[in-house]
């Protein structure tokens, strides 16, 4: 006969052992944490995560001890994932966001602090996208000014390829973070866009509420990286053939970095996208240019439109920067003229979004 002390010994650890492994699988996408921005009125905040299938989870936003609203919802057999969509909230903050997973008995909290509501725009491209404050001019005088800008939040997705299109990012370089001297110069090339910032600055001095930015970007990548099938397939673009490296440096495998660095942000409510890149382009596929890039417009739109629940606009502001036509080197075939062309051409051919008046002056172009 087994000692009832023995057995109690025995069953407790795995009583344990199962409390805790119902929660590992519970969790935030990866790239709501401490710090973040989320889209404010009049759309809605999505948020979601992983847990166990047939779990009912309920989303809790908290400001200090007062509870603003409480959303349930329960997660989905087949993808192991859960949904909400916060109501439309008035910019500010800071926020609480819990998340509580309950299943039978069994309860497991997530918590993400400082949370503010305002504008989240996506920045992404190649080279000219990913360039960091540390490598700008006065680079000096921008990375001691951060102390005014701590409403201006900024996150950057780590450069991984997919073969197949992710539900969430493999990993994350600059989890959302305050500015500060070390993660806008953080290195060459590496976080955070300077493009991106000083754009999210601007509209920050303009319209003094929280912004939110996520840099996505990789050097010396061709469109074909960043759109997916769907998009290539309707503008006829052959299969992978050979690539010209002296344009194309980074991934050139279509829809690698759309897989993965992308589409696993799809789901998020967004304000908008800025765009910075064509160099790649210049000796590949430069007549598919005039429609490719307009394609991808349009296959970002619907899918950040859908991933979100329609709350991300259709016709979402996207703005893009255009190769200078100003180049130390002059060449009847250095391809540019073909990239502005092509940019120029599909202009105005989608509804002007309302808030064109962010894309003044030279270097952005609403479409």
């Amino acid at each position: 006969m087994v000692a009832p002390g023995l057995v109690l010994g025995l069953v407790l650890p795995l009583i344990l052992w199962a409390d805790r492994s119902a929660g590992i699988g519970f969790r935030f996408a990866s790239y709501i944490d401490n710090d973040m921005v989320l889209q404010k009125e009049p759309a809605g905040a999505v948020i979601w995560g992983f847990g166990t299938p047939g779990a009912a989870v309920t989303v809790t936003l908290r400001q200090g001890q007062e509870t603003i609203m409480k959303k349930v919802t329960s997660v989905k057999a087949h993808s192991d994932t859960w949904m909400v969509v916060l109501d439309p909230m008035k910019a500010g903050g800071p926020f609480e966001v819990m998340a509580q997973q309950t299943l039978e008995k069994m309860n497991f909290t997530l918590r993400v602090h400082d949370v503010l509501f305002g504008d989240v725009w996506l920045c992404s491209g190649q080279s000219n996208m990913q360039m960091t404050v540390l490598q700008i001019f006065n680079a000096t005088k921008e990375l001691s000014n951060t102390a005014a800008y701590q409403s201006v939040r900024i996150l950057s997705v780590s450069p991984i390829q997919a073969e197949q299109e992710l539900e969430d990012l493999v990993a994350v370089d600059l989890q959302w973070s305050k500015p500060t001297s070390e993660n806008l110069g953080h290195g060459y090339f590496k976080y955070m866009s300077a493009v991106c910032w000083l754009f999210g600055r601007h509209l920050y001095d303009t319209l003094q509420y929280p912004i939110g930015l996520i840099a996505s970007s990789w050097g010396g990548t061709p469109i074909e990286a960043w759109s997916s099938g769907r998009s290539l397939k309707a503008c006829g673009v052959p299969k992978q053939g050979s690539v010209p490296y002296n344009s194309v440096t980074g991934p050139s495998k279509h829809s690698v970095l759309w897989n993965a660095m992308i589409h696993p942000l799809r789901n998020m409510t967004l304000k908008g996208v800025v765009w910075y890149q064509g160099e790649s382009n210049i000796n590949y596929n430069t007549d598919l240019y005039n429609c490719t890039f307009p394609a991808l417009i349009e296959d970002w739109r619907e899918t950040f439109h859908r991933g979100s629940q329609g709350q991300t606009e259709r016709f979402f502001p996207f703005g893009f920067v255009q190769l200078s036509s100003d180049l130390s080197k002059k060449s009847s075939d250095d391809g540019f003229p073909q990239i502005r062309l092509a940019s120029n051409s599909r202009l105005w051919l989608c509804p002007q979004p309302k808030d064109a008046q962010y894309f003044h002056g030279r270097s952005y172009g609403p479409l």
